[in-house]
Formats: structure tokens, sequence, C-alpha cells
């Protein structure tokens, strides 16, 4: 079984862990929203898990040795529920300082980050397509009338 024990240290170093573990994963969203965005530059569809997981590969090798690669709170927290379950007890919780919930919680932040950084600095500044363009306009001019002054309105309907 193989979760993250946190080495321990200063109160200072855990704050630092925390922000790596937000950072790895708004860095692995901001890629994957890449590499899905089909209004970015298109990458073909046999390459996007390619690099899908060479982007995990990065943010690993760059950041997994600072806080323990936990990008997937489901990766960290199953082993060590397991191994909760199966007798070790509630040392598996203790174990670096009860930094097991760092994570669970981190990577959610980090999560909403990267994909708030990536609407805000990338998806907004796309083109509208051709039939947004179309919809806001009959929406626009839904339920409207053209006046014409000195035109009189009833002068071409038959009764």
């Amino acid at each position: 079984m193989f979760y993250l024990v946190h080495s321990g240290g200063s109160y200072t170093r855990n704050q630092l862990f925390h922000v790596f573990q937000v950072i790895g994963t708004a860095a692995l969203l901001l890629c994957i929203l890449a590499l899905g965005d089909q209004r970015n530059t298109s990458i073909p569809d046999y390459l996007q898990p390619l690099l899908a997981g060479a982007s995990v590969l990065v943010i690993g090798i760059s950041m997994g040795s600072n806080s323990g690669y936990a990008l997937n709170p489901a990766r960290d927290f199953g082993p060590r529920f397991f191994t909760y379950i199966a007798g070790w007890g509630d040392e598996v919780f203790k174990a670096g300082g009860g930094w097991w919930w760092i994570p669970l919680v981190a990577p959610c932040f980090g999560a909403l980050l990267g994909t708030l950084i990536y609407e805000l600095l990338v998806e907004v500044h796309h083109p509208p397509l051709s039939s947004e363009i179309q919809s806001s306009c009959q929406e626009a001019t839904e339920g409207k009338t053209l006046e014409l002054e000195g035109v009189d309105q009833d002068a071409g309907k038959s009764f």
C-alpha cells in the first residue's frame, strides 16, 4: 500500500506543501482543459491521451518529490482507508502530524483554481461561433416588429 506521509518539519514548510498540492493540480487542470478545448488550437484526437499523460509526468517529476504527487485525492485516501480497516488503526491518519487531509482538500482547491485561470485567461477570449451569433441575433429580434413612418400596417392584410 502506498499513501503519502509527510516527513514533518516546521509549520512554514507544511504551508509550502499545501501550496505545492494546489499548484500541481491547477497546472494539471490547465493542461487538460487546453488539450480538450476544441475552440483553441485543435490537437488531433490520437495525441490528446499522450499529451495528457506527458502533462501528468512532467508535473509529477517537477513537484512530486516536494509533496508526494497527490494530484488525485482518491490515490491517497483509498490506500490509507484500506490500511485503517485492515488493522493498522488510526495511526495511518496521525502519521506526518495529521497531514492526511491535505491530499484530500488541496487538489480540490487546485482544480477550481486551474479551471478559473483557464476560463479567465483563455476561454473568455475565444471568438463567438457563427451559430452563437445567429442565435443571439434571433433572440434579440424575436417579438419585435418594425414600424415604418407613413406606412399603413393594415393596408396589406386581407379580411
